[in-house]
């Protein structure tokens, strides 16, 4: 809350909103302090910033906002627009120092602040890096100077200009298309019968490649036209909603522009979640051995197939080296990863928007939430579950095998016999549980389990499994020419009931 109050009051520090708190009657009541009631010490927040950014907190918040717009049939599910802007790092020009160490050593009185003179010096990023946030790059925009930044990409829809989804990345040249592409598989809807989805962009986004890239996911590009060698279809240009995407997507620049001048983020206080850290060894975690390296690529590699069969969407796949004693990484826009060896990120399940407002109203935010296995028993529960189409139910058993399909990878490689029991080691065998509820079958989750091992057993799928885990083992992350690695969804699979 305290935070809260410090962005919208536009306070530029922490240590300045306590001393507000100190004095201000109003503000103590907004954070429920008494007159009497001594305020914290201002590096409370360092200490829970990191705390939160590990525990994800922030990131199920907005995830939680943007289900409230939905319910509140706020948000569009077909037309959208992207744009991306830089944030300053918290790092000067003076951090920078030469990757090959060739620069002159500071005087031995200039301090930790020693005097820099890089006057008729060109710094560029092949060459120099900043001491002190080594992932921010020199960048700049619109003809302006060039500063150590990052890249902050937001997919807003169309038809209230609310932001439905936001990427940070390194500030590279084609960073504002490559997050662009991880954002719409991450939220946008496939096209259908009754829905073409379109993406409007400025004119950084008209490349070929771009447009060519988003064709297999089903949306139109609605980018604006260079005046020379633009790769935007003449027949394109001349359309009605053409002309509608550009004009609506300048309301992304109001989120843009509030969260810089009112939200305080012109510049980055916090490094992002994913600068170098102190090493630090994970006494619950030994060294990942070789063999443990390449079970972790089988259990990833199960994922990631089964989930394509039944036409789940996988973006990203990554595991540790070998030999690593800890491993941290991004996911989710920020999101930290941390006590596993590997993952699999793929398309979150997409819940029919009137199931998802009969949630909220009984008080349970999302169906893997705190409870939400006694609400689906009352009869009101069932009904909702049994209105659920086909093709909604079939979506459901593709996250369910796919979820259950790495453990069950790594028990056959291993030459165990598969056993996927909620209350055993792995996680994903909970999370298919909890989803099984959605069901109306009370056996759904047996019968998942049962289609998992067996679809896993088939030769040219596990020859399929083999050959991924192979790419990932070689290069540690797969991200690009990974669609390529992965089998054709099969139509209609998986199909309700045990597997023939």
């Amino acid at each position: 809350m305290a935070a809260h109050k410090r962005i919208c009051e536009s306070i530029r520090s922490e240590r300045a909103l306590v001393e507000h708190i100190d004095f201000n009657m109003m503000f103590r009541w907004f954070v429920g302090l008494t007159l009497d009631e001594a305020v914290w010490d201002h590096s409370t927040f360092s200490a829970n910033r990191e705390r939160l950014l590990k525990e994800s907190v922030m990131r199920e918040f907005f995830g939680g906002v943007v289900a409230i717009a939905a319910w509140a049939d706020l948000v569009s599910d077909e037309h959208f627009s992207v744009d991306g802007s830089l944030l300053r790092a918290w790092a000067s020009h003076k951090s920078l120092m030469a990757r090959d160490g060739s620069d002159e050593p500071p005087g031995p009185d200039q301090g930790r602040n020693p005097e820099v003179d890089f006057r008729g010096q060109k710094r560029a990023n092949k060459a120099h890096v900043s001491r002190t946030d080594p992932q921010a790059l020199l960048a700049s925009k619109g003809g302006a100077g060039a500063y150590l930044s990052f890249t902050t990409h937001a997919l807003a829809e169309n038809r209230n200009g609310l932001i439905v989804d936001v990427h940070t990345t390194q500030a590279t040249g084609t960073a504002e298309r490559e997050a662009t592409l991880v954002m719409v598989k991450r939220t946008v809807k496939r096209a259908n019968a009754t829905r073409k989805p379109t993406l409007a962009a400025g004119r950084g986004y008209d490349t070929a490649g771009f447009i060519a890239a988003l064709k297999p996911l089903g949306v139109l590009a609605h980018v604006a036209a260079k005046t020379k060698g633009s790769a935007v279809p003449v027949a394109l240009k001349a359309t009605v909603g053409y002309a509608v995407s550009l004009r609506r997507r300048k309301m992304i620049e109001e989120a843009f522009g509030w969260v810089k001048d009112i939200g305080t983020l012109r510049r980055l206080t916090p490094r992002r979640s994913g600068a170098p850290r102190p090493p630090t060894r994970d006494t619950s975690m030994p060294r990942l051995t070789s063999a443990q390296r390449r079970a972790t690529c089988i259990h990833e590699g199960g994922h990631a197939v089964v989930f394509a069969l039944g036409g789940v969407s996988v973006y990203r796949l990554a595991v540790a080296d070998e030999g690593a004693e800890a491993w941290r990484t991004d996911i989710r826009n920020g999101r930290l990863c941390t006590g596993l060896w590997g993952l699999c990120e793929k398309a979150d399940l997409v819940l029919p928007r009137q199931f998802m407002r009969w949630l909220m109203n009984e008080g349970c935010l999302h169906p893997d939430g705190k409870g939400h296995q006694q609400l689906l028993q009352r009869p009101e529960g069932r009904a909702q579950v049994e209105a659920f189409t086909a093709s909604q139910q079939r979506e459901i058993r593709a996250q369910m095998v796919g979820l259950m399909a790495g453990p069950a990878a790594e028990q056959i490689f291993s030459g165990e016999a598969v056993q996927l029991c909620p209350a055993g080691a792995f996680h994903e065998v909970r999370q298919a549980e909890d989803l099984s509820w959605l069901l109306p079958a009370r056996d759904a989750f047996a019968h998942a389990a049962a289609l998992t091992a067996h679809t896993l057993r088939q030769p040219e799928v596990w020859a399929a499994v083999e050959r991924l885990a192979d790419a990932l083992a070689r290069a540690g992350t797969l991200t690009h020419g990974l669609r390529g690695l992965l089998p054709a969804a099969l139509p209609g699979w998986p199909a309700g009931g045990a597997p023939a």
